[in-house]
């Protein structure tokens, strides 16, 4: 999805703000947990990556997606910062 799309999503959402982390429960006291459990959280996961990966390329059909070890660095690399960010808990942008 290009950042237009998102954008031109973003503008027509109903639920934006407080309101979209309200429908998910995320509270202050939520992000003060997932804060606090985010270095733990990051430590797992690479491992818990890589075994993923592993098991993806035990089908050879996903090949064209997941195939290669430099791919699957990226793809790693890519969910890290992902669970990075989302481990921040920091949602004022949203």
């Amino acid at each position: 999805m290009s950042a237009s799309f998102f954008s031109a999503t973003a503008l027509h959402d109903p639920l934006v703000g407080a309101r979209r982390l309200a429908l998910y429960g995320i509270d202050r006291d939520m992000c003060r947990n997932v804060r606090a459990h985010r270095a733990y959280l990051m430590d797992l996961l690479p491992a818990c990556l890589e075994r993923f990966y592993a098991h993806l390329g035990r089908f050879p059909e996903l090949d064209d997606f997941f195939g290669g070890e430099e791919r699957t660095a990226r793809l790693i690399s890519g969910q890290l910062r992902h669970w990075d960010c989302v481990l921040s808990a920091e949602f004022d942008d949203v």
